[in-house]
């Protein structure tokens, strides 16, 4: 779910069927408050390369959750 809202979202992907984009985003505000925090998901000074690597790829609107 968290994948496809970060296509829509981000990276231009267009809906596969009309309303899907209004049919996910209800979905991802309920799982938001599920995630882990965000300063252990994204942290601002990852601890080693490979979370650098992992925070840069993370697309902007997953942080932002």
């Amino acid at each position: 779910m968290l994948r496809r809202y970060a296509e829509l979202t981000d990276y231009g992907a267009g809906p596969v069927y009309a309303g899907e984009k209004d049919d996910i985003d209800p979905l991802v505000e309920l799982l938001a408050p599920r995630l882990i925090s965000r300063s252990h998901r994204c942290p601002k000074r990852p601890k080693d390369e490979c979370a650098a690597a992992f925070v840069d790829l993370t697309p902007a609107c997953l942080v932002d959750l």
